[in-house]
């Protein structure tokens, strides 16, 4: 189980690392929309997605998260993540990173019921919280 564990950890760890090295301006096509939209600080959103775990309580982070997320498809208009979308994605990524459908499907499996009775007082909370859930799981 430890084995299974450690093998879990290493795609989220390396997109961890990918996230530090993201540079100020390099924004998915949603992400540019919603910092539009929003008017949002470039740089505070920079720094809040190279932080092991992102700001919870910064509202404008937050706003954005909600934004990206509801573009993206894994919030709904009701401002309800959607679950089965999400699992498709932690599932994707383990996917790519470690090549073996079966140790991403049980990874994804876990982390979601694990993590999927978090909530935060807005969608975006809700959210950013998720994504913390899913890396305190990793690292504990």
């Amino acid at each position: 189980m430890k084995i299974l564990l450690l093998l879990c950890l290493v795609p989220f760890v390396c997109a961890q690392g990918r996230l530090e090295e993201k540079e100020l301006g390099q924004f998915s096509y949603y992400e540019q929309e919603c910092i539009k939209e929003l008017h949002s600080d470039k740089e505070m959103l920079t720094e809040g997605l190279k932080q092991l775990y992102m700001p919870e309580n910064n509202p404008d982070f937050n706003a954005f998260m909600e934004c990206a997320w509801k573009k993206d498809g894994f919030i709904d208009g009701y401002g309800n993540i959607i679950y089965e979308r999400f699992h498709f994605y932690v599932q994707g990524a383990h996917m790519d990173a470690v090549g073996i459908r079966e140790l991403a499907e049980a990874f994804a499996e876990d982390v979601i019921n694990h993590c999927k009775e978090v909530r935060g007082d807005t969608p975006g909370q809700t959210g950013v919280k998720l994504m913390n859930c899913i890396l305190h799981r990793l690292y504990a």
